[in-house]
């Protein structure tokens, strides 16, 4: 994984919410390729997916927007230069 550890949970919830979903529809299980952060918000991709998948990685990524990527907490997403997500704690103009 190429994020920060405040993101470790919604990770693990994505991943939890698709293998149950393949359980569900008698599915193989989908394979994740990379996992990171880019332009402020976590990009997960995977070898092949689905319409529940892809729905699910989006709503992650849209959810990554206000969550600080190094702690977990509430976070705003800073466009001003170098784009990240960051709580008040975790956030600095460098």
């Amino acid at each position: 994984m190429d994020c920060g550890d405040g993101w470790y949970r919604l990770v693990e919830r994505l991943l939890h919410c698709v293998q149950d979903s393949a359980d569900e529809q008698g599915a193989m299980q989908h394979l994740v390729v990379q996992v990171k952060e880019k332009f402020g918000s976590l990009r997960v991709h995977w070898v092949a997916s689905d319409e529940r998948v892809d729905a699910m990685t989006v709503f992650a990524q849209a959810l990554s927007c206000f969550i600080c990527e190094q702690c977990g907490n509430p976070a705003t997403r800073d466009t001003n230069g170098w784009i990240r997500t960051r709580c008040d704690k975790h956030w600095s103009p460098h």
